[in-house]
């Protein structure tokens, strides 16, 4: 199933595997539009190819997120399943 398109305001990323490549995303995203969500276990092309998320992954991420980009950001999380796949999506807001 393709769920869409990336944006100025969406990326996708294939695993949480692409931690660093997706803190960068989220802080040009957030710099241009102070909100934005990236995706894992999507493909650049926007399929759904899934991915294993245990709640470790799930904190580890935020706090590397919350670590990494200035000002301080507290992402929100949500593992979605679409077509028995999980999915994991991170949106990020600044507030100005």
């Amino acid at each position: 199933m393709r769920i869409g398109e990336e944006s100025e305001t969406i990326e996708f990323k294939l695993t949480t595997g692409e931690k660093k490549e997706a803190i960068e995303s989220i802080a040009a995203i957030l710099n241009k539009h102070c909100k934005g969500t990236v995706f894992f276990g999507i493909d650049d092309s926007g399929f759904v190819k899934g991915q294993q998320i245990a709640d470790s992954t799930k904190k580890d991420l935020s706090r590397a997120i919350y670590e990494s980009i200035e000002p301080r950001v507290t992402p929100s999380i949500e593992v979605q399943t679409i077509e028995n796949k999980q999915i994991l999506s991170k949106r990020c807001l600044i507030s100005r």
